[in-house]
């Protein structure tokens, strides 16, 4: 990617940024559904987490997620900057 002239990067990134992300995130829950209904039929328990047991796991990933931001900031990468706009990426997509 660094040895790509900066025009093509930029389409490269216009084009698998969010906007993939989001395709990807679609194709995901779509796909995931009927693998869901085949789990469910063999008997399998599907385990939805409470929110103070979400809380939990989001605290017990914070370190990870700092050592990601630490390693893109010194890279020149606003790394959470990048993390924020996930974040609500996430949420807006939770919403619909």
């Amino acid at each position: 990617f660094e040895a790509m002239p900066e025009d093509l990067q930029e389409i490269l990134m216009s084009e698998s940024g969010a906007k993939f992300s989001t395709f990807a995130a679609e194709v995901m829950l779509e796909m995931d559904a009927p693998a869901r209904e085949i789990a469910v039929g063999a008997g399998n328990n599907i385990v939805t987490l409470e929110e103070a047991e979400v809380e939990n796991w989001k605290a017990a990933s914070q370190p990870v997620v700092d050592r990601w931001v630490s390693e893109m900031n010194g890279k020149g990468i606003d790394g959470q900057a990048l993390i924020d706009q996930a974040r609500a990426l996430i949420a807006d997509k939770a919403s619909m």
